[in-house]
């Protein structure tokens, strides 16, 4: 089940994967297909929006394993949204530009990987193979306990 793309780089900034929109998306998928069946989505990335660019043209996906370095460069002070379970940041780029960062870190990972318990899903899939690193992994693993 894709749970995740709530917003995206061709959309207004938001969560990539809020937690209304995982219980909402689990909720129908369920009730259509037995839960032992579905598999949860998990995103290892990011989106990136430059709120200077009305054209949406500048945005950018960020990987999981990136997301460090750009939190580093930028020194963002990220924060935690309470009511999507995500984080956010916002930056001004070199050129003056204003951004606005949305993406999952460690705790909100294992946090929204206890869905597979709530819901007595199969497990979790991820997208996509080779974005995340191995706090990611940690993260996945400890949602399943």
């Amino acid at each position: 089940m894709m749970t995740y793309d709530e917003h995206g780089v061709w959309s207004d900034p938001g969560p990539v994967a809020s937690n209304p929109w995982i219980e909402a998306s689990l909720h129908f998928a369920i009730t259509y297909v037995p839960s032992e069946k579905v598999l949860m989505g998990l995103p290892a990335y990011g989106n990136d929006w430059n709120l200077s660019d009305p054209a949406n043209k500048s945005n950018r996906f960020i990987e999981w394993k990136d997301m460090p370095k750009l939190i580093a460069s930028t020194q963002a002070t990220p924060m935690r949204d309470a009511v999507t379970g995500s984080m956010y940041f916002n930056y001004t780029d070199t050129d003056g530009a204003k951004h606005v960062v949305w993406y999952e870190d460690e705790a909100s990972i294992k946090q929204k990987t206890q869905y597979t318990k709530t819901y007595w899903l199969a497990g979790v899939s991820v997208y996509a193979m080779g974005m995340e690193d191995q706090r990611f992994w940690e993260a996945v693993s400890a949602g399943l306990k």
